[in-house]
C-alpha cells in the first residue's frame, strides 16, 4: 500500500487539495448567500424588495 503513494508528488497533491477545497468552500458560501434563510449579509431579506420609489425619494429641504 505504501508504494502507491510513491507515485504522487506530495507538493502537487497538497496544492490540488487546497485548490479543490477553496473552490468548494466558495461554491457552498455563494449557495448559502443566495438563500433567504442563510444570507448573513442581509438578515432581514430586504435586498430583493427594494423598490425604485424608495431609491428616488427627494432629500428634505435644508434650512
Amino acid at each position: 500500500m505504501y508504494k502507491m503513494w510513491q507515485g504522487f508528488d506530495p507538493k502537487r497533491l497538497m496544492v490540488g487539495i487546497f485548490a479543490f477545497m477553496f473552490a468548494l468552500s466558495l461554491v457552498i458560501h455563494f449557495i448559502l448567500l443566495s438563500t433567504t434563510r442563510y444570507n448573513w449579509l442581509d438578515p432581514d431579506g430586504n435586498a430583493a424588495r427594494v423598490s425604485t420609489s424608495d431609491a428616488l425619494t427627494p432629500m428634505p429641504a435644508s434650512r
